[in-house]
């Protein structure tokens, strides 16, 4: 920690948030941004990938999106690690909201789905699909707004894919990733596996459980479910027309074709639901 404390002198009270595969992430105090997270990528991490997830914040530019603050390198005891600077929300994410109070207000469940696909209709325009939508990295800010975090596994669709055709799994979340997208099918991955990602999400948060994983016996079974078995419909009444419900099946159809076709789209709907509802 002191070589920390030497090399980004303008931080403070730094403490560790949490490590990923590639990075260590620390929340801290800047003398003049206030509350910030900085990311230090292990040295051993893919450098196209850091790269690329760095220019992914930078390209969306949505509120709903933390602001990178600065980006650099800096030698350590194991070599030059790439770090970011980056806007701190201060809140809960959805996972530790759900494992701690079960499902969600439908107003807040409503704010969720529009915060995050205005998120996803920026990133749209600059043709990037996040893959790694799921309540951890969706954060409940204390003013009452809701932040998409960690552009980790993004994909810029005009950039040549860093993962091999036909990886099992190949980046995401199992229960959450569409079927093409578990199945690193490429040239099928669009803003359609963030919607079905968003859409689970939003189920999960109304519901309380996420069927494709909530008792499964291991991954292949809830990746089998994902692939196989459509995700029922909601039994609980969100908005009064109950378009909420549709609008949630129509972003998680198992097969991409049959899904609602872009984030601005589904954007135009739950800002129609949210205006009848008088939630913002």
């Amino acid at each position: 920690m002191e070589w920390l404390k030497k090399s980004f002198p303008e931080l403070s009270e730094l403490s560790p948030l949490k490590n990923g595969g590639q990075k260590h992430v620390f929340g801290c105090a800047h003398q003049q941004e206030g509350d910030v997270v900085l990311k230090l990528f292990r040295s051993t991490a893919d450098a196209q990938r850091v790269k690329r997830e760095v220019e992914a914040m930078q390209k969306v530019q949505c509120l709903r999106v933390p602001r990178v603050l600065g980006v650099g390198t800096v030698s350590s005891d194991v070599g030059e690690i790439v770090w970011l600077l980056e806007q701190r929300i201060p809140g809960e994410d959805l996972r530790s909201r759900l494992d701690s109070n079960g499902p969600l207000s439908a107003n807040d469940i409503l704010r969720i789905a529009l915060h995050v696909l205005e998120a996803l209709t920026a990133a749209e325009k600059v043709k990037i699909v996040h893959r790694d939508i799921k309540p951890a990295n969706i954060i409940g800010a204390d003013d009452g707004s809701f932040w998409l975090i960690d552009f980790g596994f993004a994909r810029h669709l005009d950039l040549e894919s860093l993962t091999s055709t036909g990886a099992l799994n190949g980046f995401g979340t199992i229960g959450y990733a569409p079927i093409e997208q578990c199945s690193n099918q490429r040239r099928a991955i669009d803003v359609r596996a963030d919607l079905f990602a968003l859409g689970v999400t939003l189920y999960e948060c109304s519901a309380g459980a996420n069927p494709f994983i909530d008792g499964a016996r291991d991954q292949l079974e809830a990746m089998r479910r994902t692939g196989s078995v459509p995700l029922p419909p909601l039994d609980r009444t969100i908005d009064e027309a109950n378009q909420f419900r549709e609008l949630v099946q129509s972003m998680t159809r198992t097969y991409r074709e049959q899904r609602i076709s872009s984030a601005a789209e589904a954007l135009a709907w739950i800002q129609e639901i949210c205006e009848r509802e008088q939630v913002f």
